[in-house]
């Protein structure tokens, strides 16, 4: 009986080894996105009947330059993935009433010209970001995530829509 107890434990203690985290490793206490997406267009700005879509194992959503917020793409589908800001060719917060509130996407079109569109992207996952002008399909980019240590790291893509690719 006694031997049955030390096998059991034995078997216990080198299941739990596995698990246990490198204690050099020091993660983050914050959230980090998935993906740190950057949209832009070297011959001008942005266009204003432009759309991010981002598709993803829990569905598809999209943000509206003109609307300047965020949007299921099927109605009933939850958002919740896809975080974006406009900015202006400094770099500048460009904003509108759609934004002031606060909501996820926040963001969006204002008295400037959108220079770049800078999107933060919470999958866990793999997802396909496309950039839309109106019906017409710009670029598509397929994302694939990176791990460490602490679970997904953050990936930064640039897309110029002057080159239909990421840079």
């Amino acid at each position: 009986m006694l031997k049955l107890i030390l096998i059991l434990g034995l078997m216990g203690l080198s299941s739990c080894t596995g698990t246990t985290p490198d204690p050099g490793v020091t993660c983050p206490d914050i959230l980090l996105s998935t993906f740190r997406l950057t949209v832009t267009d070297s011959r001008g700005p942005l266009p204003l009947d432009g759309t991010l879509r981002i598709q993803h194992g829990a569905g598809c959503e999209f943000y509206s330059i003109a609307d300047g917020g965020v949007f299921p793409c099927t109605a009933g589908e939850r958002i919740g993935v896809l975080f974006c800001k406009a900015t202006d060719s400094e770099g500048q917060l460009v904003e509108n009433s759609a934004s002031a509130g606060g909501a996820g996407g926040a963001g969006g079109v204002g008295s400037g010209e959108i220079a770049a569109l800078n999107c933060d992207v919470y999958t866990d996952g793999a997802a396909t970001a496309s950039f839309w002008r109106g019906a017409e399909k710009l670029s598509k980019l397929d994302l694939t995530p990176e791990l460490d240590a602490c679970g997904p790291k953050t990936v930064e893509v640039t897309v110029d829509l002057a080159q239909k690719a990421p840079l």
